[in-house]
């Protein structure tokens, strides 16, 4: 197409501009992209993670988008897994040791044996998404979902909820700690819910009134000293609660953490404690205390929902945009490079 008089100049000149604009984009990009620490690698697929489990040589991670497969030693992506239903929105794993448990949005799907099967709400499993998982050597499998908590035990499901007692029947993160006890974690912003407990006999449940940092429970473990730890929040306000079996304490950003609002909390084989945020990164501390880490360092993403130390002492975090990778060689190189909360 010819374009008359004076328009063809502009026209050009305008390409012209864009292109120019386009290309120092480009440069900017170049620029302005950080280069990673050395051992650190950022993995996308996939590109949002819930859950990591180490299987075998492979670590497999659960998302939005389902579930994918890492090499654990070069953090290689593999492949995408193709089960009996389709996983989407993948938000627990859980293992036995023959079987692996996968929480989804259709309900749970057990890989045994190389074959897949899925339990659904039509085999006894309560309606909505499966969104916490946890194994028990003494009670079997343990399932939270939106409208409350099941325990399976040979094939069969039986329900529990707030009319049994618990604090809430919206389920969002489960864990078995060394007494044999079974904390359960809801998933809602109700000054009614909270934490619930069970003994094996009947359900003590725990609140802000009784200490709690926050009544949405994001996530539960017990470090090696015995303490219970929640990760706790939502909407900005939160943090991570610790139990010591009669007082509930809470530490808080202005105690060094990357925000309020907790995700996930785990403790390595070093003792180094990490706690991470829903929008500001991993707080991390050892005994010169709190560093945080965030992509400015190097990090995948802002929000942490999942940690793993793998048996070969490689550290792995789960992100809104991927996975990060820090190898066991390069673990205590971090110090010289997080930031100190005050920055």
């Amino acid at each position: 197409m010819r374009l008359p008089g004076i328009v063809a100049p502009i026209f050009q000149s305008l390409i012209g501009l864009a292109l120019v604009f386009a290309l120092g984009l480009g440069l900017v990009g170049l620029v302005l992209k950080k280069e990673l620490p050395d051992g650190w690698k950022n993995i996308q697929p996939p590109a949002d993670v819930n859950a990591l489990l180490e299987v075998g040589d492979t670590i497999w991670s659960g998302g939005r988008d389902g579930l994918d497969v890492i090499d654990r030693d070069s953090g290689q992506f593999l492949y995408s897994i193709q089960a009996d239903q389709p996983l989407k929105f993948v938000t627990a794993l859980a293992t036995d040791g023959d079987q692996i448990f996968v929480g989804h949005q259709n309900g749970i799907s057990i890989f045994q044996r190389g074959a897949w099967h899925t339990l659904t709400s039509g085999g006894g499993l309560p309606a909505g998404r499966v969104l916490a998982l946890c194994f028990s050597e003494k009670t079997g499998l343990w399932a939270g979902t939106e409208t409350g908590l099941a325990n399976e035990q040979a094939g069969k499901f039986k329900v529990y909820g707030q009319a049994d007692g618990m604090a809430g029947d919206f389920i969002f993160s489960l864990f078995e700690d060394d007494q044999g006890h079974l904390w359960v974690g809801n998933g809602q912003d109700n000054l009614n819910a909270g934490l619930s407990m069970w003994d094996g006999i009947q359900w003590r449940n725990f609140s802000v009134k009784d200490g709690l940092a926050h009544n949405k429970i994001n996530f539960i473990t017990q470090t090696r000293d015995g303490m219970l730890w929640f990760a706790t929040g939502d909407s900005g306000r939160g943090g991570a609660s610790y139990y010591d079996g009669k007082t509930f304490r809470t530490l808080t950003q202005a105690d060094g953490l990357a925000s309020d609002h907790t995700r996930y909390i785990f403790q390595d084989t070093d003792g180094i404690l990490w706690i991470g945020s829903e929008s500001a990164g991993i707080a991390r501390r050892d005994s010169a205390g709190w560093q945080l880490l965030t992509p400015d360092e190097g990090l995948a993403g802002l929000e942490v929902k999942a940690m793993l130390e793998d048996s070969q002492g490689n550290l792995w975090f789960g992100t809104e945009r991927g996975l990060t990778r820090i190898a066991d060689t390069n673990k205590k190189d971090i110090t010289k490079f997080a930031k100190p909360p005050d920055t």
